[in-house]
């Protein structure tokens, strides 16, 4: 079954054939309607649920055979659904706190060697999973390092990536944050907006619009006083700006 999935995911492709497995196991698992087989005898799983079981156990296997991160990374591939089964794998070590592994995670995400886009599945996987308060406490110099330029990124992928439409119509579609990631940024932001640079002061602005959006849905925006002593710190800078602006006849 696993053999299936991984196939699927790496031709891209409804249906794969299977060479070499038992044809036994394949009725077997047509029986119990874990596989499907189309009139060309080509197979394919049944359930969502259930390949993406089989493809997490696949990024498990590659992770113990390949030592090496790059190793790992080259066995996995570069195909859109291996991307997603290995954010879905990160999202799965986060939620059962294994230390080896989560270590591995971090680690990359300052990584240059490999692609970026990994990084940016594992910075998805991790906004997404309560473990992002625990990584924000351990991590808090490291978010800070480097001009801000993780936490930048952080930033720019939970206002990409941790966002849904919740309205029925598309015509009439509107995002709204997901995850606990942006919790923690806001707390984040607030903890820090002292010595945040101003030359970020715009992207914060538009992360606190982003994260209005929850006001009036079923969980709220938990992180509400957070928002709001941002809110006043950046009020007061643009005012003092415009003023300045207005004094100078620039604008």
């Amino acid at each position: 079954f696993v053999k299936i999935a991984v196939l699927r995911a790496k031709r891209m492709t409804p249906f794969v054939a299977v060479n070499g497995c038992d044809p036994e196991a394949l009725e077997k698992l047509e029986k119990e309607n874990i596989i499907v087989k189309s009139k060309a005898n080509l197979y394919a799983p049944a359930h969502d649920v259930l390949e993406d079981w089989a493809l997490v156990r696949h990024v498990d296997a590659c992770f113990e055979q390949n030592p090496d991160v790059n190793a790992f990374f080259a066995a996995l591939g570069t195909e859109p659904a291996m991307r997603r089964a290995y954010r879905l794998w990160v999202q799965d070590i986060l939620s059962v706190g294994d230390k080896q592994k989560i270590s591995f995670f971090s680690a990359n995400l300052s990584n240059t060697t490999i692609e970026r886009f990994w990084q940016d599945e594992s910075l998805i996987a991790l906004l997404h999973s309560d473990y992002s308060e625990t990584f924000f406490l351990e991590n808090e110099s490291r978010l800070i390092d480097d001009n801000w330029s993780l936490f930048l990124r952080i930033v720019h992928i939970l206002r990409t990536a941790c966002r849904e439409n919740n309205r029925d119509s598309w015509a009439e579609r509107q995002y709204v944050p997901v995850g606990p990631g942006w919790n923690m940024v806001i707390r984040f932001i607030n903890k820090h907006k002292e010595i945040l640079p101003e030359k970020v002061y715009a992207l914060l602005l538009q992360t606190l619009e982003d994260y209005a959006k929850l006001i009036g849905t079923v969980k709220g925006p938990e992180a509400a006083r957070e928002a709001g002593l941002i809110s006043f710190q950046l009020l007061e800078y643009f005012k003092s700006k415009a003023a300045y602006y207005y004094e100078d006849k620039t604008v």
